[in-house]
């Protein structure tokens, strides 16, 4: 047993994984929020709950209201996602950040214009997602770090800024292996290279992403 907490800081986004969650008869295990994640780790005394425990109860009562409205609702209704400043640091067993990024290896697409700057935005909201996430996982839990694209400054190097700026991070093999190892001279030696998945277009049939897993060994 356990909840999913999806958060997302666009309200149409959170509605529509809200309604799919609903027409799915998941909305038992999960639970669409509105956050902005880069700035979801608070201090106890500056959110309305003041513990891990305490936020586990309040996501569950959560759940409770969407079960109660989807049950006194019409199911073609737009359903109410709910909004929260944040959450205590430790509130979760595992994470799946699944952040923004250039969508390099999104397919088919014929033209995708993105200059060197933007990729070095994407890279920035990326490092300010990786330690909302450190912040919010609890010691001994699990981060899946992933992205649809190729470019490895976001990918590999990416793996890499983590294990450097965040010691308490050590990285573990991705398993079930589908994919090729990552790439070299991104920061990553011939081991770690081996515990990443890149897809690549080119030699699998598939989009072009990329997954990485971590384990945190300490609190912060």
């Amino acid at each position: 047993k356990g909840l999913v907490v999806a958060c997302d800081n666009s309200k149409k986004r959170a509605v529509e994984v809200a309604f799919i969650v609903r027409q799915q008869g998941a909305g038992h295990c999960i639970l669409p929020l509105i956050m902005d994640s880069t700035k979801s780790p608070l201090d106890a005394d500056a959110t309305e709950t003041h513990s891990p425990e305490d936020a586990r109860k309040l996501l569950l009562r959560m759940v409770d209201e969407v079960r109660q409205s989807r049950e006194e609702t019409d199911d073609e209704s737009p359903p109410r996602p709910f909004t929260l400043k944040g959450l205590p640091r430790q509130s979760f067993d595992r994470i799946l950040l699944d952040g923004p990024c250039s969508a390099l290896g999104r397919r088919p697409r014929l033209e995708h214009a993105c200059t060197m700057k933007e990729l070095q935005n994407y890279c920035s909201m990326q490092r300010g997602l990786l330690w909302s996430a450190v912040q919010l996982l609890r010691p001994g839990g699990t981060l899946v770090y992933s992205t649809c694209t190729v470019n490895p400054l976001e990918n590999e190097g990416m793996v890499s800024y983590a294990l450097n700026k965040y010691p308490e991070l050590q990285l573990v093999a991705a398993e079930p292996r589908f994919g090729d190892e990552g790439l070299a001279g991104f920061g990553l030696d011939d081991e770690q290279r081996r515990m990443v998945q890149r897809f690549n277009p080119a030699s699998l049939d598939t989009i072009g992403f990329f997954i990485a897993k971590f384990v945190k060994r300490a609190q912060i």
